[in-house]
């Protein structure tokens, strides 16, 4: 949709609510006054982390904690925690059993909003971090890992670590081979 579909759908409507007429010459106006732009995330609205750590060894960890992890939770867990939840019958009073409830809840659930990276992605992350932009092409996180590890990473590895970040919804892509980080990373090496 262009901006002007979106300005006269908008104006159309708030003008329709008033009763006031809405004619092409007053679109153009508008169209003209207003510039639409997206609005980035607040910092203070954002959930979504990614913590990465190089320990004294040279080894990278990594993890994300958000509310999507819990997306990619299976089946078995849901019936494990239907199951847990059969302690209900147990209690006779509405406030135990509504305390139980949560308190299985959170301790089946919490846990899965967590992912852990293996050590590949691990490292990626931390390339990321250092290349220190929002958008990036992978030639520029292939760069960076060579320079950080002092190895090439071959291209079918970088791309399965791409498509993971795609899917955990850590990075997006804005244009053909060009990615924009979607989530906070977070480095707690200590240097």
């Amino acid at each position: 949709m262009t901006q002007k579909e979106v300005l006269k759908a908008f104006f159309e409507n708030a003008f329709y609510r008033q009763g006031w007429p809405m004619d092409d010459k007053a679109l153009s106006l508008l169209h003209q006054a207003i510039n639409l732009s997206e609005r980035p995330p607040d910092e203070s609205e954002s959930y979504r982390t990614a913590y990465v750590r190089q320990e004294s060894d040279g080894k990278v960890t990594a993890h994300s904690i958000k509310l999507y992890n819990i997306s990619q939770v299976g089946l078995t867990d849901l019936f494990g925690l239907l199951y847990k939840e059969m302690g209900l019958i147990l209690f006779e009073e509405t406030v135990q059993k509504v305390l139980y409830g949560l308190g299985v809840l959170l301790i089946d659930f919490l846990p899965k909003l967590k992912y852990e990276f293996n050590e590949q992605d691990a490292k990626l992350l931390l390339c990321l971090v250092k290349l220190n932009k929002k958008q990036f092409t992978k030639p520029e996180l292939a760069a960076q890992y060579k320079t950080s590890f002092k190895k090439n990473l071959a291209q079918d590895k970088l791309d399965a670590s791409i498509t993971l970040f795609k899917d955990l919804r850590v990075i997006k892509s804005v244009a053909q081979g060009e990615y924009k980080i979607e989530e906070k990373i977070k480095n707690l090496t200590r240097e």
